[in-house]
């Protein structure tokens, strides 16, 4: 994005609440499937089938989000961040509603995806606009918006938990005879989780389209043919998301998210179960040591934002050094796990070093593709995401069968160092190849219940749109003005030089900006510019 249109955008006071709506999106919406371990155990016990079955269901639960990736993009770049996440928020009720109807566990593989295509809305949505509203500090912005996702991981398993009624009885107990003292079991637990995630749709309302947003629109109406349709803007974005997997560098970095998110989300799932199966701690004291995860995740991923900003270290240092401090946690982590001190550190620490790398595939898919594809490049990476997550927990529950839960971290170590040494080899994208943004000559143009107001839900705000360079007439009757003595002046100069004009026969032109619809009548009409734009000079 050019320097003119950052100033611009980040002198916007609106952008604080924009980035405020952010937080509460990924809380209340995105990090919902942080109770992930607490509902394996749940389904487990409520339903009693298979581990593997339940496994491929929590794992499908916990990386749909990831997976729609594209579809999230697609869905962003045909409309805007505020209808994504007014999306994502009934889609993600709608599907926990569904939830707890469900009566036959299979069911859940199509419930618990519609839950995870709203987060994926919520993620995505609540995630891109921030790198348009805080172009100078996109980490430090998307830190503190995603903390609302370190904060979900501390409350939801807990919230779960408590709806489920769980206390500290003894692990041999069945989730039944827990329930006796409760007002909500499953279904219960569902209905109310799915008016948590429909709270996110007052945040994406509070989400006003940037300029660049609008300059988008602007600039797909001005193409489009009338005879443009949904099917096309789908091939168009297959072709844009085919160009960008040609990079050889963005494939990289994919391979490098992929491993990470093999182990994350995995460690995650399995965590509970190991505390309780293997260390022999109670549900409560399982899902209390989990929730630890998310009290050092919300602490980290806000200061990573400022450690990242640095431009002596940058984003990409930043993830290497989180990784390998995260190998020593996990290297460790087995031993201190026996005792209780040990396990909540373990906890903690996980969510201290490991969760913040999230945050940085974000910041980093900008770093590798630039602003032009970084949106469309952020659904990719979260596909790949998705998949990894989707493939580990099955994984893991075939390892953890063989070797038992001891070697739950010494697998999530390993993987942690293979990704940071892949990460080494990113390089970063040339800003010199961008072919869109803001130009740095720019003017500012009020929209008042305008017909771009009504397209973006929006009657009040601003829009950059490039206009002619400083002058009249683009220097037709500068000959008129140096003739007669007279000091050339950008506009019309106050009147001043007006007698030049007219004792040399020049016709006096009136300061009019170049038409920003460039000569497109349902442009004009959009931009709603009858005082900045004279209509009579294209007659």
């Amino acid at each position: 994005m050019a320097d003119g249109g950052a100033r611009g955008v980040e002198a916007d006071p609106w952008r604080w609440v924009v980035l405020t709506a952010s937080f509460f999106t990924m809380l209340l919406n995105a990090a919902v499937s942080y109770n992930v371990g607490v509902l394996y155990v749940a389904v487990l016990d409520d339903f009693a089938v298979g581990t593997e079955l339940v496994s491929w269901m929590m794992a499908l639960y916990s990386s749909m989000f990831a997976i729609s990736g594209p579809i999230a993009s697609a869905v962003l770049n045909a409309s805007d961040c505020r209808r994504c996440v007014f999306l994502s928020g009934l889609l993600s009720c709608a599907g926990m509603a569904l939830s707890s109807l469900v009566t036959d566990p299979a069911w859940f593989f199509i419930t618990l995806s519609i839950v995870g295509f709203g987060q994926s809305l919520a993620q995505v949505g609540g995630s891109v606009g921030l790198a348009y509203y805080f172009p100078s500090r996109t980490v430090f912005a998307t830190g503190i918006a995603l903390s609302g996702n370190g904060f979900g991981s501390f409350t939801h398993p807990a919230l779960l938990q408590l709806l489920l009624g769980l206390t500290d009885s003894p692990s041999t107990l069945t989730l039944s005879q827990l329930r006796r003292d409760t007002a909500y079991s499953l279904d219960g637990a569902f209905l109310i989780l799915g008016g948590v995630c429909l709270n996110s749709c007052i945040c994406g309302l509070l989400m006003r389209p940037t300029t660049f947003e609008i300059k988008r629109h602007l600039e797909k109406k001005k193409t489009e043919s009338p005879s443009h349709s949904f099917k096309t803007t789908l091939k168009s974005a297959w072709r844009e998301h085919s160009e960008i997997l040609t990079d050889g560098n963005f494939l990289r970095f994919l391979l490098t998210v992929f491993i990470f998110a093999l182990a994350f989300n995995t460690t995650l799932v399995f965590l509970p179960e190991c505390l309780i199966e293997s260390k022999g701690y109670t549900h409560m004291e399982a899902a209390t040591i989990a929730s630890f995860v998310g009290i050092g995740s919300l602490l980290s991923r806000t200061l990573v934002g400022f450690a990242a900003t640095d431009q002596k270290i940058g984003e990409k240092l930043v993830y290497v050094g989180l990784n390998l401090v995260s190998l020593l946690v996990c290297i460790a982590a087995d031993n201190l796990m026996d005792y209780t001190f040990g396990a909540y550190f373990v906890a903690f620490a996980y969510g201290l070093y490991v969760s913040p790398c999230v945050i940085l595939f974000f910041t980093l898919t900008f770093y590798v593709l630039g602003y032009d594809n970084g949106a469309s490049g952020y659904g990719i990476v979260l596909m790949v995401y998705g998949f990894a997550s989707l493939l580990g927990p099955p994984a893991y529950a075939i390892m953890l069968q063989i070797f038992g839960c001891t070697a739950l971290f010494k697998i999530t170590g390993l993987l942690f160092l293979t990704s940071a040494l892949l990460s080494t080899g990113v390089k970063q994208h040339d800003p010199a190849e961008e072919k869109s943004g803001l130009d740095d000559d720019v003017t500012k143009v009020l929209m008042t219940e305008s017909a771009l107001g009504t397209t973006f839900g929006s009657r009040n705000f601003e829009i950059i749109v490039s206009v002619q360079e400083p002058g009249t007439d683009g220097g037709d009757n500068d000959h008129c003005l140096e003739e007669q003595g007279c000091t050339k002046q950008p506009g019309t100069d106050g009147g001043d030089n007006d007698h030049c004009l007219e004792e040399q026969g020049c016709t006096k032109q009136p300061h009019v900006p170049s038409d920003p619809g460039g000569g497109d009548a349902e442009l004009r009409c959009l931009l709603d510019l009858p005082r900045t734009y004279d209509e009579s000079s294209t007659a």
